[in-house]
């Protein structure tokens, strides 16, 4: 099968290792997904990369960040150089490596199902803690 660049980062298959996502993406939604992007939104999202480094330390909410540790379109090491930067508590943030995982964890077979669980649980988590409400009823 043909790969599909990626803004030349390389081939859609370093998204995610599920092969059904791969050829739907590639066959059902190449129509309403580019695989290049225009320079104005490039030039946006930088924009907005720089605004969000700048104010990392404004930032003070709770934080769940998944890392692909086969991630061939983000650096992990940025993202954690990043989570350093930030004014939410370090208990309050809570990182997890999805060690033989590409970009799209949520389509990775090995994964989706333990990250979602995971997003509930955080999500619950924050909710116990702040709400009146008894979850455990």
């Amino acid at each position: 099968m043909e790969e599909m660049p990626i803004n030349g980062s390389g081939s859609s298959h370093f998204l995610s290792h599920d092969l059904d996502f791969f050829i739907y993406e590639k066959v059902e939604n190449c129509k309403r997904q580019n695989a290049y992007m225009s320079g104005g939104v490039i030039n946006s999202m930088m924009e907005s990369v720089d605004d969000i480094t700048e104010n990392a330390k404004d930032f003070n909410k709770p934080l769940l960040v998944f890392i692909a540790g086969k991630d061939k379109i983000i650096r992990n090491n940025c993202t954690k150089a990043f989570l350093k930067k930030i004014g939410t508590p370090k208990s309050e943030v809570k990182m997890r490596l999805y060690p033989n995982s590409y970009h799209n964890i949520h389509k990775e077979p090995e994964y989706k199902f333990r990250q979602f669980a995971e997003i509930y649980e955080f999500i619950y988590e924050r909710l116990a803690m702040t709400s009146c409400v008894n979850f455990d009823k």
